[in-house]
């Protein structure tokens, strides 16, 4: 059925050479004891190949090729596992990556927080020293507040002597300028007396001898 009888390699077995030359007479003649005879042969060529040696192998082989097959299926499923392995550790590779760069940039972020943390106490740092020279500052101006302070004191006690020093000496004042008004008055009255008018001639001579 599949090449031409015309082109038969000179290479097939004869049984098949036998078989085939009777094909002119398949319709024509009675061919079964041709045909048995072919038949035997065939069958002996059967028993050299299908002893029960050959058949027990066969059966081994039949038996490793069905093993075979289990492991061919089984080294698909496991193909198949590995297949689904192999995707999931690339996802499990992305998600490692994209991981790995939000590491990088959360890295990047705590350097830059890092170096503004830096600054940040660096500032501080100056600012702390700005405070301790203002207060050295406020202390020393302090000092000199209390030393104005004990002069102020110092000096209010030195008015408060100074005026009341100058109330006694109103005080006295007073006591002399009505001491003086009281000797004006007497001067006064005496100067309007009789006696000081008549006795005044007297106190010239006297003035005039002295000098």
């Amino acid at each position: 059925h599949n090449i031409s009888m015309d082109n038969l390699s000179d290479n097939i077995p004869k049984i098949v050479k036998d078989i085939l030359a009777l094909k002119d007479s398949f319709n024509e003649h009675n061919l079964e004891k041709e045909f048995d005879a072919l038949r035997y042969e065939l069958f002996s060529y059967q028993k050299l190949f299908y002893n029960e040696g050959i058949v027990s192998s066969l059966d081994e082989g039949k038996r490793a090729k069905e093993s075979l097959k289990q492991k061919s299926d089984e080294c698909l499923i496991l193909n198949d596992e590995l297949n689904r392995t192999k995707e999931s550790l690339h996802v499990k590779s992305e998600e490692l990556n994209q991981t790995k760069q939000a590491l990088h940039v959360k890295t990047q972020e705590a350097q830059e927080t890092k170096h503004a943390l830096h600054v940040k106490s660096e500032e501080l740092s100056q600012t702390e020293q700005s405070l301790n020279q203002k207060n050295d500052e406020c202390s020393i101006l302090n000092d000199e507040l209390q030393s104005k302070e004990q002069e102020l004191s110092q000096t209010k006690h030195a008015l408060h002597v100074k005026s009341e020093e100058l109330n006694r000496t109103k005080q006295a004042l007073h006591v002399k300028g009505e001491e003086l008004s009281k000797l004006q008055s007497e001067l006064a009255d005496i100067y309007m007396s009789k006696s000081w008018r008549i006795t005044r001639p007297l106190r010239q001579i006297m003035r005039k001898l002295r000098k």
